[in-house]
């Protein structure tokens, strides 16, 4: 008599518990419906089988509930516990009356396959959605099918089907709400007219932001004299640009695949799947839940090599260059979006490198980006855009974390990449810094005063616009106008990521500027420890922050600049080396080559 025992444990990730629900299978029986309606992992054990045919005759299912016009995301591990090598097929059966707009399929061309061989204790896992395009809830079963002698000996019966489809852009309703808090303005550009107008802050018909279709939300700061009026004038309302104090982009909650979760430092094929040539996995959470099944502590004085200990599930992520493959399906949701105890839906960035005075700063395009400060100076500076009209929100300088978090979105679908294939950030190739400035170019180094292109330019800054090619917007993080200006060349950029004391306390340094009256533990930085005899920054790395796990022997993608850590240099500085990864340690001085990012959240 055949006999196959298999073990399935669900395991819901919520922000509030985690629950596990285990069964055990025997030939002719399956568990009852298990209803989940979250994130969760489906893990299938296979066995050897006694008879000749080595055919499986039958499947082991959980069943999933899908929301209506919604989607549920899981990874389905599969390990063969057998002696011998073993062949697997993921299967769905759809159990309710609704067949053409339900899609079973693996997240992403590069995950795992749904079926194959597996050796003897290897386990394989692939990430699997269901999404649900209807307007009734449906239920959906999903099992693995297995036999001795090979997939096509695997049978499926009864309308359970292989999983085979590839599912690379989840359209959901899952992309949390911009806060639009104060005077707040949402804005869009008008294409046809070329000027900005606003928004329906509804979204009706996707017409503020659509980041499924790589359209980020914009908002506007006015003047103090002309506010009241904008809050009630109509939806598309042009906006005056001489009105205008700062642009903000909105960058909503998600979490991301991650692919290098150890640090390799040697080289990309150790990946656990190619995130730097076809784009970083994401998909966006809802409100501020944590739904990854990656969960990281920053250790300063862990001996493990890596001061970032992180736990898949419930095990412990081994140390600084062991295999990552283990780890294929890591969903880990992004550090930015965690401020101590609380977490955000997201946070607004300011659209441009900041620009104006000190006594009246900033953030818009075609205007020299504010430079020769101390970031001491930069940080009080930051703070007057709390007086712009953002009600109960709050302005500061980017973390290090935030920085990370909008260059994993750019390296997505969601901004520069497509089909598996992702293009170059442009660069801003102004050297005297002004905002929103494009070469037109993906490489062009072909520096000048004012640049050659415009943010919204179609053609030389003082020549005619050509409306065939819109290279201006060539140097945003989403290759339109929505997207975020000056990641990549023009200034580089001052963040609150800190080298600190082995304690792990802020160290502001000598140069830094005059902190006196600036109380740094109200406020959120993220701390490096500088506990460590070595000081390759990898070493000193957090996942999510757009360094280590961007290198490849220590330099990061598409650069050959290497980062050590100095003596003295506390601070970080990101888009080094016309590089959107690029980033150095500085010791926080006034610099005629570094500016600052506005955020607020």
């Amino acid at each position: 008599m055949k006999r196959i025992l298999l073990f399935v444990f669900i395991i819901v990730v919520s922000f509030y518990s985690i629950k596990s629900i285990s069964a055990k299978f025997e030939q002719g029986y399956t568990t009852e419906d298990n209803v989940v309606d979250y994130n969760f992992d489906l893990d299938f054990y296979i066995d050897s089988y006694s008879d000749a045919s080595g055919v499986s005759s039958i499947e082991e299912y959980e069943v999933i509930s899908v929301s209506a016009n919604s989607y549920s995301i899981f990874n389905v591990d599969v390990k063969n516990v057998s002696s011998n090598t073993m062949y697997y097929g993921i299967w769905y059966k759809n159990l309710s009356d609704i067949y053409t707009s339900i899609d079973v399929s693996k997240y992403v061309s590069f995950a795992n396959d749904t079926f194959g061989s597996l050796n003897s204790n290897e386990t394989k896992t692939t990430t699997i959605v269901i999404r649900n395009n209807e307007n009734v809830n449906v239920k959906v079963k999903i099992g693995v099918a297995s036999s001795n002698s090979s997939v096509n000996d695997i049978g499926y019966y009864d309308g359970r089907k292989l999983i085979e489809g590839i599912i690379s852009n989840l359209k959901s309703n899952a992309v949390n709400e911009p806060i639009l808090s104060g005077d707040m303005i949402p804005v869009i550009y008008d294409e046809d007219n070329h000027y900005w107008i606003k928004a329906d802050y509804s979204n009706k018909n996707n017409n503020w932001y659509d980041y499924y279709n790589k359209k980020w939300a914009n908002v506007v700061l006015v003047k103090d004299d002309v506010r009241d009026s904008y809050s009630k004038y109509d939806v598309g309302t042009k906006i005056d640009m001489d009105d205008v104090l700062a642009f903000y982009v909105w960058i909503p909650r998600f979490k991301y695949l991650v692919w290098d979760i150890n640090r390799q430092t040697v080289d990309s094929k150790n990946y656990s799947y190619n995130a730097k040539d076809n784009g970083i996995g994401i998909i966006f959470e809802s409100d501020g839940i944590n739904s990854g099944n990656v969960i990281c502590n920053y250790n300063s004085l862990s001996s493990l090599g890596l001061l970032d200990e992180c736990k898949y599930m419930d095990n412990n992520i081994v140390t600084i260059n062991s295999l990552n493959g283990v780890y294929s399906s890591s969903w880990y949701t992004h550090p930015a979006f965690i401020r101590g105890d609380k977490n955000l839906s997201g946070f607004w960035i300011g659209k441009f490198e900041t620009t104006g005075t000190k006594d009246n700063p900033t953030i818009i395009p075609d205007s020299k980006a504010m430079v020769d400060n101390s970031l001491a100076d930069y940080f009080k500076i930051s703070k007057k855009f709390n007086d712009y009209g953002i009600g109960k929100l709050d302005a500061s300088i980017a973390r290090n974390l935030e920085w990370g978090a909008v260059s994993y979105l750019t390296h997505s679908v969601y901004g520069l990449c497509d089909d598996n294939e992702c293009k170059d950030i442009n660069i801003n190739n102004s050297f005297d810094y002004y905002t929103g400035r494009s070469s037109g170019f993906y490489v062009d180094d072909d520096a000048s005063m004012y640049g050659t292109y415009s943010y919204d330019g179609y053609g030389t800054i003082n020549g005619e616009k050509d409306d065939k090619y819109n290279y201006g917007v060539m140097s945003s993080t989403t290759g339109n106008i929505s997207g975020v200006y000056d990641m990549a060349g023009g200034a580089s950029e001052y963040v609150l990521g800190n080298i600190g004391s082995n304690d792990f306390k802020v160290l502001v340094g000598d140069n830094s500027g005059d902190w006196a009256d600036v109380n740094l533990d109200n406020y959120f930085i993220d701390l490096y420890s500088s506990f460590s005899s070595i000081n390759d920054s990898y070493y000193k790395s957090r996942l999510g922050d757009a360094t280590s796990e961007v290198s490849i022997n220590g330099f990061v993608w598409g650069s050959t600049l290497k980062s050590n850590i100095e003596e003295d240099s506390h601070w970080i500085v990101r888009g080094l080396g016309n590089n959107i990864y690029g980033y150095g340690y500085v010791d926080g001085g006034a610099s005629s080559n570094y500016s600052f990012r506005s955020v607020i959240s």
